[in-house]
């Protein structure tokens, strides 16, 4: 099983870092999945665990500055934070956070809730959007570099402890 989440997990990586290359600059799909992927190989192979952490905290620095800078441009984009809640989820003019069944209809006469499934069955689909997302990266080679790479099991646990409630609370 690790095998296979394993293969996949890489597979994922080059297809989304030639996809990035391919919309930034051009290049031709599959040339831009190859110097993704050497770029991966080379990054894992040059500096192992090492250097794949700092390249993670890297990614975060960058992350965490675009996001400060991001949100309140995109808020102020579309009219400030209450103009972006008042209009939330009104491409098919259905009204905003709409989960659970209402009763009402979108303009195509069709009851709805999250993803256009209402009731019982929307909040089915967004328990089970959880279950996979959350499953799905448990036989993650990433997950486990994580906890070798820590200093005793007891660190182990509370990182994945506190990376768990992180992820529950942020829903990334």
């Amino acid at each position: 099983v690790q095998a296979l989440t394993g293969i996949a997990w890489v597979a994922a990586q080059f297809k989304s870092f030639g996809l990035l290359l391919e919309m930034t600059t051009g290049f031709n799909h599959n040339l831009a999945t190859i110097i993704g992927a050497a770029v991966i190989l080379f990054v894992s192979m040059a500096g192992g665990l090492y250097a794949l952490s700092r390249t993670d905290m890297i990614s975060f620095i960058v992350i965490t500055i675009s996001l400060v800078i991001m949100v309140p441009y995109a808020f102020s984009a579309v009219g400030g934070f209450n103009e972006f809640v008042a209009n939330a989820g009104n491409l098919e003019e259905l009204p905003q956070w709409s989960l659970f069944y209402s009763g009402a209809v979108d303009s195509a006469g069709d009851t709805y809730g999250m993803y256009w499934y209402g009731g019982i069955l929307g909040v089915i689909y967004a328990i089970s959007a959880w279950i996979a997302v959350g499953f799905g990266d448990l036989g993650c080679p990433v997950l486990n570099a994580r906890a070798l790479a820590a200093k005793t099991s007891g660190d182990a646990k509370k990182g994945f402890f506190i990376g768990g409630l992180v992820y529950l609370v942020l829903g990334m």
